[in-house]
């Protein structure tokens, strides 16, 4: 099976090597040149640290190069199921459905959005045994919340639409955006 040795996951290296060295977090958040929230996002895979962080954190000692950078961030960004996550994933799915009654959530609408958080959270299972004390359905609620919240703050951002086609243009007598569209074999001389 593929990442059979998985190495030291990122974030639980970071934190035993940070502890090692006898640093808090406001100190190796001082040394990096980031918030101390940072360093405690990076200790609980929340996120993982920008390049010129990681280059910081290795001038500092740190052993980034003998890690599978990033963990389980990088293989499942990059990386189908493998056949047992796979058939673990088609075992518990109902948790999908499950999940999407529990927020009164619409399949059609969230589906798409709440199915790639469960499935991050197959492989997270998969790659982070430490994960195993808690029951999967934990894990795979807590994957599939931050899908949905991720995609209402892209929501939030999309941009606001102006106007439809049959809204009336200010100060034209009635005329609608549509009347101002014209049919693309009627204009296409045009350009």
């Amino acid at each position: 099976m593929e990442n059979d040795k998985v190495k030291a996951d990122f974030s639980v290296a970071l934190k035993e090597w940070r502890e090692k060295s006898g640093l808090s977090q406001r100190a190796l958040a001082a040394r990096i040149g980031v918030c101390q929230s940072a360093v405690y996002r990076y200790e609980h895979s929340c996120i993982k640290p920008s390049p010129e962080t990681a280059q910081a954190l290795i001038k500092l000692g740190f052993p980034l190069e003998s890690l599978q950078y990033g963990g389980h961030y990088n293989r499942t960004a990059k990386t189908a199921l493998t056949d047992e996550e796979s058939a673990f994933a088609e075992k518990h799915h109902k948790l999908v459905f499950s999940y999407l009654y529990s927020r009164s959530l619409s399949y059609e609408n969230w589906y798409d959005v709440v199915i790639f958080g469960y499935l991050h959270a197959v492989q997270i299972w998969f790659l982070r045994k430490e994960l195993h004390k808690y029951k999967f359905s934990v894990i795979a609620y807590s994957a599939m919340g931050d899908a949905v919240k991720a995609e209402r703050k892209r929501m939030r951002h999309r941009p606001k639409i102006a106007c439809y086609l049959y809204d009336v243009v200010p100060y034209t007598e009635g005329m609608t955006y549509e009347d101002y569209l014209c049919d693309p074999r009627d204009c296409a001389f045009a350009f």
